[in-house]
């Protein structure tokens, strides 16, 4: 048996509510790439402008915790026993990066990270790179999630359980 070569890159899109349904916004999808280079981990995400999106008046390249209550695309490294890492790039140009021992519980905020990052804001969309260095994905490393927060919507690339998003 023959077993596939890994992709270069990795690319999802996300076009589902939280919950699996259809998004009652047909302009509102979300794109992410995960990547590797000599630097660490390539994530780059690209989302439409919105006419009424949320975003922090912060400078641009800025880290900003609390970036999840801002138009913003959340990329999870997910590695063994719940540990995973929380990639945040928002509209606005700002990022934020967590890591977590299990679910909800922060170990670390990475606040003197210096992460490499770039934003770009069209007229019809934005997109956002960051290279995390290698250390920081988790260990054991299995899987990836991406969440959309956008024009009051919220987003998935698998279904979440629940009554309302989390």
């Amino acid at each position: 048996m023959k077993i596939p070569k890994a992709p270069e890159e990795l690319h999802v899109r996300v076009e589902k509510r939280w919950n699996g349904e259809d998004c009652s916004r047909e302009d509102l999808h979300a794109s992410a790439w995960l990547s590797q280079t000599d630097d660490g981990v390539v994530i780059r995400v690209q989302a439409l402008v919105l006419e009424d999106q949320k975003m922090p008046e912060a400078e641009v390249g800025a880290r900003f915790d609390g970036l999840w209550d801002f138009d913003v695309v959340e990329v999870f490294l997910v590695g063994d026993n719940h540990h995973y890492l929380e990639v945040e790039l928002g509209a606005g140009g700002q990022w934020l990066v967590l890591e977590f021992d299990e679910i909800r519980k922060r170990s670390n905020d990475h606040a003197d990270l210096q992460p490499k990052f770039s934003h770009i804001r069209g007229d019809e969309v934005w997109s956002a790179e960051i290279v995390i260095p290698r250390d920081l994905v988790p260990e054991g490393f299995r899987g990836m999630c991406v969440f959309v927060i956008a024009g009051g919507k919220f987003l998935s690339l698998v279904p979440m359980p629940g009554d309302e998003p989390d």
